[in-house]
């Protein structure tokens, strides 16, 4: 388990990058354009986990994004 939400997780593939600070650049970047509350909400939080995890967390995390 690596402490991430199914929802913080989805919004993370949107914006995977290579290492954690690029796909964290990613989600700040956005923040601005974000106008629904829950959903900045839920950047903002993903955001913070993030950046939270070392480059071998990050990569240990398994960030996928789903096939359907």
């Amino acid at each position: 388990m690596n402490g991430f939400t199914v929802e913080e997780s989805n919004l993370i593939c949107c914006f995977l990058a290579a290492t954690e600070e690029e796909t964290a650049a990613g989600i700040e970047a956005a923040l601005p354009l974000i106008e629904d509350d829950k959903l900045r909400e839920l950047a903002q939080r993903s955001l913070d986990k993030l950046n939270a995890l070392t480059g071998e967390e990050f990569n240990a995390a398994g960030f996928e994004i789903a096939d359907e």
